[in-house]
């Protein structure tokens, strides 16, 4: 990479955050948080609280955090006899 194509400021990395329903809040787990700092990015917290939109466009990287899966209703499937689906995530997911 030649020097002038090189960014003046540190990557903004977002984070995927999962909604708590028993503590009504959002979290990340921390080690996520202290390798994107490790390496010499800016993290951001990302809520689901609705369509990405501008703060997506303004990230230079996002990291998908995973968690609990989708009901598979969402993606028009079935859903698997004794597996737990986190209940009402589809309602608030939005493809980004």
């Amino acid at each position: 990479m030649r020097e002038r194509d090189r960014p003046t400021r540190p990557p903004r990395i977002g984070i995927t955050a999962r909604f708590d329903p028993r503590a009504t809040s959002f979290r990340v787990d921390e080690r996520y948080v202290r390798a994107i700092v490790r390496y010499g990015g800016v993290p951001l917290v990302l809520p689901f609280a609705g369509p990405p939109g501008p703060i997506v466009d303004a990230l230079d990287g996002l990291m998908l955090t995973g968690g609990e899966d989708l009901h598979p209703r969402y993606s028009g499937g079935s859903a698997q006899d004794g597996y737990r689906y986190y209940p009402d995530a589809g309602s608030r997911w939005t493809p980004i």
